[in-house]
C-alpha cells in the first residue's frame, strides 16, 4: 500500500524503538521460538523492537484497522508494531516462520496455510 506511513511517522517509530530500554519491547537481537524456547539463529540478522504505545504506533494501527475494514478500532485487541533494524553488513534472508503449536490445534506452519 503506497504511502501508508509518512516519513514523519517512520522517523517517530524509529526514534521510539531506539529510545525504548524495556527488556521485552526495546530494540534487541531478533530470536526464533516462543517465550519458553527462545534461541538465536544465524538466519535472523536483524534487531527488533515492538511499539504499542507511541502516538505514531497508535495512529498506524488505527489506520490499518480502517484500511482492512476491521473497525471499530479497539486498542485492547491490537499488537505492537514490529520495528526491524538491519546493519549495513546484514540483510533480510528469506525464511519460513514456524512455532510449535503446543497441542493447541492452531496451524503455525507458514509453509502452508498457517499463520502466526
Amino acid at each position: 500500500l503506497h504511502n501508508f506511513l509518512t516519513v514523519e511517522e517512520t522517523d517517530a517509530l524509529i526514534a521510539h524503538a531506539l529510545a525504548d530500554t524495556d527488556a521485552v519491547t526495546g530494540l534487541q537481537r531478533s530470536t526464533t521460538g516462543a517465550e519458553h524456547q527462545v534461541s538465536f539463529n544465524k538466519v535472523r540478522t536483524s534487531d527488533n523492537a515492538f511499539d504499542s504505545v507511541s502516538p505514531a504506533a497508535r495512529a498506524t494501527k488505527r489506520r490499518a484497522i480502517e484500511v482492512l475494514g476491521m473497525g471499530p478500532y479497539d486498542e485492547q485487541v491490537t499488537d505492537g508494531l514490529q520495528v526491524l533494524r538491519y546493519n549495513e553488513s546484514k540483510a533480510y534472508i528469506a525464511h519460513l516462520d514456524y512455532l510449535d503449536d503446543n497441542n493447541s490445534g492452531h496451524d503455525y506452519d507458514s509453509a502452508n496455510d498457517g499463520s502466526n
